[in-house]
């Protein structure tokens, strides 16, 4: 109703100036702050900090709070009057230092405002679980500082607000839901951070809201364990990163990194390559009208590439590839055994199979280094014998004359050499004997399409094996890849060099995830192995079938192993024009 016929319009009114006028004097308080007397090293994160939260005292100057539960806790027998916004208030003057104006809508008692109604309920926080009762939840629409509507809530008036709200957007850009967050939704939003989550959601059932909703809600919950720059929003395309740009400002969140899968493709490789129009092969599985042939082989070879099978078929690639870096004979270096090589593959096998094969080429040469620095002395011996060998040799064979004086005084300069020399000669031989791999990963990808024997072991069709030469030759003169390329790219970069780029990733949000592969997820749970999931999608609504996912349960068992749960988004907020 309108705020002003309400009955508790002059005590809300009250209120509402009161937090305003706290949130000007903190204002002016930061505005006016110095750093006497502080180290050098602390300014600059202090700065920072004030930074920020000014940022959130700006947003907040003209709408502090949305919402307000009136509580009873169990155990104290004291009705608290929480109100709720999008950033806590602080009453500073008053007699007890923690008393809040205004709770954070992400903090633990908030969900009551969004998950419970009137009567018993519970929450659970840091401290356990608190008990008590529920004895009023308000909804307000203040605009401009001015208190304009106040509503009791019940389910029906919850759902009421945001069609209100979703009717009053005048433009087409994302805009936040703290206000009016449904309970499916916030059950989405408050998920545990260390379970993966797939969320089907039907059209216009907020999903990617929900997904940045829930980044703002878990960087705030786990602020103390995790920063921002440990989150990763993966978005389907350029033009919806734009769409998404203002959202987590708005949520108070800034530094979460934002990519598409191109992109992050591109960063991992570091190597310059183009990506066909990825919308070609889809219309001309669609629009063919030649060779119906001809369409079926394009979806089955996009299937095949954004599926396990291939990664069976890339894991034989680099085993091979590992079978030619692997030396074949025992390394010896001035006569002396450093390292046998069946050791060198146990090694490889065995201790450093989690590494990428570059990583574990070069632990193995620290260690074979390590191995030539203990084995010095008996290498040196091994110098001295030979050039004392070489010397009686030739004094028994030749008569003491000028030319053999010579020649002794000779092989002593090259013993001097030796010794000299010996570890820039050690370690050139160590890398002939134990080679890293240094191609490019597109030429080891073109060298893969290439591989015959490979292809004929796990491809029965000769038109696939056809197509991928046509591809090579593609990669190899024009550096082209298609979009189904890109999982093998990236899982040949991990296999081979690693990517330690995102190695500190905690938890990624996939948007449209109804369009990535089943290969694609695995490699990225691959290259983020402590990294947690948000998958969001509507199979219904696939648009790139030739290369996306039609069935979450695939997913589930043959990528996260049932370790994931899938929650479902049935109603739709759209709002249907009248007529």
């Amino acid at each position: 109703m309108e705020a002003k016929v309400h009955k508790d319009y002059i005590e809300e009114k009250e209120r509402l100036d009161y937090v305003k006028q706290v949130i000007k004097e903190e204002r002016e308080m930061l505005h006016n702050r110095t750093y006497n007397g502080l180290s050098e090293a602390v300014i600059p994160h202090m700065v920072y900090m004030d930074n920020q939260r000014m940022k959130k005292l700006n947003k907040s100057t003209h709408n502090p709070y949305f919402g307000r539960i009136d509580f009873n806790e169990l155990t104290h027998n004291t009705i608290e009057k929480i109100y709720i916004g999008k950033t806590s208030i602080t009453d500073y003057e008053s007699d007890n230092e923690e008393d809040m104006l205004v709770v954070d809508w992400r903090a633990p008692i908030s969900s009551l405002y969004y998950d419970r109604n009137i009567g018993n309920v519970e929450y659970t926080c840091p401290a356990g679980t608190i008990a008590g009762e529920l004895l009023l939840k308000r909804n307000y629409k203040i605009e401009n500082g001015h208190l304009e509507k106040i509503t009791e809530i019940d389910v029906t008036a919850m759902d009421d607000i945001l069609l209100d709200a979703l009717e009053d957007k005048k433009d087409t850009k994302l805009k936040d839901i703290v206000s009016t967050i449904q309970s499916e939704q916030n059950e989405i939003i408050r998920a545990d951070l260390t379970k993966s989550l797939i969320i089907q959601g039907v059209a216009g059932s907020g999903k990617t809201t929900i997904a940045l909703h829930r980044i703002a809600y878990l960087i705030y919950t786990y602020q103390h364990r995790y920063s921002a720059n440990e989150f990763l929003i993966i978005a389907p395309n350029q033009l919806f990163l734009q769409y998404i740009e203002n959202m987590l400002p708005e949520l108070g969140v800034e530094d979460v990194e934002q990519t598409t899968i191109e992109i992050l493709t591109r960063n991992i490789l570091s190597e310059e390559f183009y990506i066909r129009e990825k919308d070609d092969k889809l219309k001309k599985i669609i629009e063919d009208k030649r060779d119906n042939e001809y369409g079926k082989s394009l979806r089955d070879l996009s299937r095949l590439k954004t599926s396990l099978k291939y990664k069976e078929m890339l894991d034989e690639y680099v085993y091979g590839i590992i079978n030619e870096i692997l030396p074949k004979e025992d390394l010896f270096f001035q006569g002396v055994l450093l390292i046998e090589a069946s050791k060198l593959a146990d090694m490889f096998y065995e201790n450093y199979k989690r590494y990428s094969v570059l990583k574990s080429v070069k632990l193995i040469k620290k260690l074979i280094i390590t191995q030539f620095e203990n084995s010095k002395n008996d290498i040196e011996d091994s110098i001295y014998q030979d050039i004392k060998a070489r010397q009686i040799q030739l004094e028994k064979t030749r008569t003491m004359d000028e030319t053999l004086k010579e020649d002794i005084v000779n092989i002593y300069h090259e013993q001097q050499r030796r010794l000299k020399n010996m570890k820039k000669e050690f370690i050139k031989q160590l890398n002939t004997y134990l080679i890293e791999p240094k191609k490019s990963i597109l030429k080891y990808y073109e060298r893969f399409l290439k591989s015959d024997k490979c292809m004929k072991n796990h491809i029965f069709e000769k038109s696939f094996i056809g197509s991928f030469r046509e591809k090579s030759k593609t990669i190899g003169t024009k550096k082209i890849v298609d979009i189904e390329d890109l999982p093998a790219l990236l899982y040949l970069q991990h296999q081979l060099k690693a990517t330690e780029k995102i190695s500190n990733v905690k938890h990624i949000v996939i948007d449209e995830g109804q369009d990535f592969g089943t290969f694609q997820f695995y490699v990225l749970k691959e290259l983020m192995k402590e990294a947690t999931f948000t998958i969001l999608g509507d199979i219904a609504q696939g648009i790139h079938y030739h290369r996306g996912t039609s069935d979450w349960n695939e997913v589930l068992q043959q990528v996260f192993k049932e370790q994931c749960q899938i929650k479902y988004l049935k109603k739709s907020y759209i709002v249907l024009p009248l007529r």
